[in-house]
């Protein structure tokens, strides 16, 4: 099964994010936020 662009860029995000314990407000992670939560 190929897997689409949204499904790579997800896979690829999603573990990047969890490492992050701290900053969420700043720009960047408030980015990441919102385009995880448009290919979820």
């Amino acid at each position: 099964m190929a897997w689409s662009v949204q499904d790579r860029s997800f896979s690829l995000l999603v573990p990047v994010n969890g490492w992050f314990t701290e900053g969420f407000g700043t720009a960047d992670l408030k980015e990441v936020k919102a385009l995880l939560d448009e290919l979820a």
